[in-house]
């Protein structure tokens, strides 16, 4: 695993960091653009490292990514760029504090020790269910409260005591 701070490529923040899980987070399509690279990075750290990337913005995970390829620069060995897809079985991350911190205003990457990608890992929600159309159920550990997550156009459209009903709207299947 990887981690970025891509704070300094989101130029469309305008120095208007989240801070917190609460406050609005960049456009993922920024977030992308700013994950691929380059980076400066050795052959073998991209060799060990480079299957998942943790993406920051200030004190904020913003992304996280499956690397699929890495390319080095034909101008400048030091630098790699990578392919990435979302890593749906992270989504959950996404809003929360970034566990691996850099300094506020630096474009970084590092290495994350498999020791903390697991801790990282073990953070993630108490139950999900994420089968290959991007669902994710995240019960508070407590069992208070939950999370439901869903692809693009997942509109609320019934509630019932404790019961919610959601649908995914597409054009085929509008809003009712």
């Amino acid at each position: 695993m990887l981690a970025a701070n891509t704070t300094d490529r989101l130029d469309t923040l305008d120095d208007a960091l989240p801070q917190t899980p609460l406050d609005d987070l960049p456009d993922p399509v920024d977030v992308l653009a700013a994950a691929v690279g380059p980076w400066p990075l050795s052959p073998a750290v991209v060799k060990r490292f480079a299957d998942r990337l943790v993406v920051a913005a200030g004190e904020v995970v913003v992304g996280v990514y499956t690397i699929t390829a890495a390319r080095r620069d034909p101008t400048d060995d030091s630098q790699v760029s990578f392919d990435l897809r979302p890593a749906l079985a992270w989504q959950w991350a996404i809003g929360r504090p970034n566990p691996f911190p850099f300094g506020r205003r630096d474009i970084a990457i590092k290495k994350v020790s498999p020791v903390m990608a697991d801790s990282f890992r073990d953070r993630g929600p108490h139950h999900r269910d994420n089968p290959p159309d991007g669902w994710i159920l995240d019960i508070a550990e407590d069992g208070r409260s939950a999370v439901v997550s869903g692809p693009a156009g997942l509109a609320l459209t019934e509630l019932h005591g404790a019961t919610a009903h959601m649908t995914l709207t597409t054009p085929d299947n509008p809003p009712a």
